[in-house]
């Protein structure tokens, strides 16, 4: 399987420079590529096709795919644990980053559209994402980077299967990437 999608985050204001911020422009757009890269291809090329969509915002991925007939799926990014503060005990810590409340409802909002339609929701990056907080690296280290993070990571998928979802992408799994300012220092963290 082939799984190609349309869009990087169009709602991002990062990627404001490269993306079509209107959904259902950015659907019209993905199905016009969609239907010349099918017949490019042709029907023995196994291809997955996705517009892509904000996870807390499941309007932008519905308005997406109803303008995309071509596409196969909607694909989101349940990211999870935003923040982390040096006052928070570990029991909050832990409790924040084992939460998985917002992902069940919110992937269920989108499947109201794609089952209807008989397409799927994807997941096209998920982990922990701890961008937000004043935590030093050390008191960071251990629930983004260290052994709980996988469980946690574990816990998320199982819960995106749990909910429907087959397809699912673990992204930036060493977990460094990006440098936040915090009361310690610049802190490194998943992007």
């Amino acid at each position: 399987e082939i799984v190609v999608e349309f869009g990087d985050e169009n709602w991002n204001s990062v990627f404001r420079g490269g993306g079509i911020q209107n959904p259902v422009t950015m659907g019209q757009a993905a199905n016009n590529g969609f239907t010349l890269l099918r017949a490019a291809a042709g029907s023995s090329v196994p291809l997955h096709l996705e517009v892509n969509s904000q996870y807390v915002n499941p309007w932008i991925g519905q308005q997406a795919i109803l303008n995309a007939p071509q596409a196969d799926a909607v694909d989101i990014g349940p990211y999870y644990f935003y923040s982390l503060d040096s006052t928070d005990a570990e029991a909050t810590a832990l409790d924040n980053l084992f939460s998985m409340s917002d992902e069940p409802p919110l992937i269920s909002q989108m499947q109201a559209t794609t089952s209807a339609l008989g397409k799927s929701v994807d997941i096209y990056e998920v982990n922990a994402s701890t961008f937000d907080g004043n935590a030093p690296e050390s008191q960071r280290d251990p629930y983004v980077a260290g052994m709980v993070s996988g469980s946690a990571l574990a816990d998320r998928l199982l819960t995106g299967m749990s909910a429907g979802v087959v397809r699912q992408v673990v992204f930036d799994l060493a977990q460094y990437n990006y440098y936040i300012s915090a009361a310690a220092g610049d802190v490194m963290v998943i992007g």
